[in-house]
This record gives structure tokens, C-alpha cells and sequence, in this order.
């Protein structure tokens, strides 16, 4: 075992895996007017990690885990008296699903692009966010998750997940998530928007650059013969990312200078 690996993995796990992301994400779950179920269910995902979190540090930290784990209630499922002879975690396929990962990815980036356009345009107080959905099912996923993304951005005062009929007001900046889904923050009156729209314009160039460079590799002689399907799979989701990414940018300029017009 390497011992840094080790150690570095299970600090990822309980500072930023746990601690920024779960526990905040299950805030809004957990409040006396959710779903009771839904709460139940999020605290005994909790329990599990904190029990089996522990146990994956005491090899490295035994008498703190020791004391931690002792203050936790037991399940009828656990025998050991101690933590130094509970039996140690190990990988279960039934915690593996594939597709609820790749939804919370999602959400994930949502929060992100959040965050990074709260901080880009300094609307880091009473922000307003929107999702912007091209299909019912992106819609659905993104209105399920909104609570718990809104959880993730500081300074967000409220976040709406649009259907794919609905557009985001005019007046707000766009992150691109993919060619679904966008996020999108309400700066109406709080930018100047002659920088913003030089803003977009620089990343609409930067952009095309790059799906640029990516049309001439993928274009270049046989390279459907040398390049595996896999390469090929991600750079065609690449070409279209980017090409949802200059569409929200254009239309975001589009906004931006309606906006100026309107004043």
C-alpha cells in the first residue's frame, strides 16, 4: 500500500466529497418540511459514510476514529465493540450505478458554473440563477436536483430549472454545461455590460479556436482507422459541446445588448 495515496484519498473523501459537497447537498432534504422519506433516506447515506469513513482512517488515525466511532449509534447489523476489529470496508457492486453518478456529475458542474459565474460578474449575494433545459428529460433531472444545487452556491437566493419552452430573462450572463443543459445568473443592473459583451466575444473566439484545432485532427487521413472508437466517441461529444457553447455565447451577447438597448 502507498501510503500517501492512501491517506491523500480518504482526506478527498472526507473534506471534499463529504463535507463540501453531501452534507451540503442534503441540507434542503433534511428540513422539517421535506419528504420524510426522501430525509431518512439521505441521513442513513450519511450514517454509512461517516461509519465506514471512519473505519477507512483508523488504520491511520486509531485513537481519534476510535472515540468518534464509539459516539455513533450502532446498527443491528454491527457486532464488533470496537473499531479495531469491526471489519474493514470493502468495494460493494450494489453501491455502483453508473447512471445516478453521471446525474450527480451533472449537477455538480451546474453548481460549479454557479459559483464561477457568482465570482466572474461578482454577484456574490441575492443571486438568481436559471437552468435551461433542450429536452423534458434534462428538465426533469435539473428540477429534481435544484434544491440541492442551490445548496452548493454560495449567496444564491433562489435557483429555477426552465422547460425546454421557457428562456432565461433577459439580463443574464451563461455558462455552457453541455448541449443540454446552461446555466445562467440574473446581472441585470449590477454589470457594466460593454465589458461583459467583450467578455462573451472573447470566449465565443476562444471557443471556435478550439473546435478549430479539433475539426482538423478529426478531419485528418484515416484517422477513423488509427484512432480507437472511444477517442472518436468523446471528440464528436467535444464538436457538439462546443457548438452548444458558441450558441448559448452568441445568444447571451444577443441579451446582453437588448439589454443596452433597453436602457
Amino acid at each position: 500500500m502507498n501510503l500517501m495515496t492512501a491517506t491523500t484519498a480518504i482526506h478527498g473523501f472526507w473534506l471534499y466529497d463529504l463535507c463540501d459537497v453531501y452534507i451540503e447537498y442534503i441540507k434542503p432534504i433534511t428540513t422539517p418540511d421535506a419528504d420524510p422519506s426522501a430525509g431518512r433516506s439521505a441521513q442513513q447515506t450519511l450514517y454509512t459514510c461517516l461509519d465506514e469513513g471512519l473505519k477507512l482512517l483508523h488504520p491511520f488515525m486509531p485513537f481519534v476514529t476510535e472515540e468518534l466511532w464509539q459516539r455513533l449509534p450502532r446498527r443491528s447489523s454491527e457486532s464488533a465493540t470496537s473499531i479495531c476489529i469491526a471489519s474493514y470496508p470493502e468495494p460493494r457492486s450494489d453501491y455502483d450505478d453508473s447512471k445516478v453518478e453521471a446525474n450527480f456529475e451533472i449537477a455538480m458542474n451546474i453548481a460549479k458554473a454557479g459559483r464561477s459565474l457568482a465570482a466572474d460578474y461578482n454577484v456574490l449575494s441575492k443571486s438568481t440563477f436559471y437552468i435551461s433545459n433542450s429536452n423534458e428529460a434534462s428538465y426533469a433531472h435539473t428540477a429534481s436536483q435544484a434544491n440541492g444545487i442551490s445548496a452548493l452556491i454560495k449567496g444564491c437566493q433562489s435557483i429555477t430549472a426552465l422547460k425546454p419552452e421557457e428562456s432565461a430573462p433577459a439580463g443574464c450572463a451563461v455558462f455552457s454545461i453541455n448541449d443540454e443543459v446552461a446555466m445562467h445568473l440574473l446581472v441585470r443592473g449590477q454589470v457594466d455590460i460593454d465589458r461583459e459583451v467583450a467578455k462573451l466575444e472573447g470566449k465565443v473566439s476562444k471557443t471556435l479556436k478550439l473546435k478549430s484545432g479539433l475539426e482538423a485532427k478529426v478531419s485528418a487521413p484515416k484517422y477513423a482507422d488509427i484512432v480507437p472508437a472511444e477517442v472518436r466517441e468523446a471528440n464528436a461529444a467535444k464538436l457538439s459541446n462546443y457548438d452548444a457553447e458558441v450558441d448559448a455565447l452568441q445568444n447571451a451577447i444577443k441579451t446582453f445588448l437588448t439589454l443596452k438597448g433597453d436602457d
